[in-house]
């Protein structure tokens, strides 16, 4: 994997994971090689958002896409990407 080597890495990398499954930390843990404490921050954050749900079983909890909020995220990106136009100058 190796992108998740920073915040926005990490965060793309568990994003895309539990977009295509339904997961749990460990699993994202062994996938993506990050800490614990790290994917579940960013879990939270997904949550928070209103990206994913979490739903406890046992002593852990399943998180899954919240495909309602998930499909307006995407149209927002997706509207900002579309109005990119790429300029003929250097960025700074």
């Amino acid at each position: 994997m190796g992108q998740g080597t920073g915040p926005s890495g990490a965060h793309r990398d568990t994003s895309a994971h539990t977009a295509a499954q339904h997961l749990r930390v460990r699993q994202l843990v062994d996938e993506l090689g990050l800490a614990q404490a790290t994917i579940s921050q960013h879990l939270r954050e997904l949550k928070d958002a209103g990206l994913i749900t979490g739903t406890v079983e046992g002593t852990s909890v399943c998180y899954c896409i919240e495909p309602k909020n998930w499909a307006k995220a995407q149209a927002v990106f997706n509207a900002l990407f579309n109005k990119y136009a790429p300029v003929d100058r250097s960025c700074c």
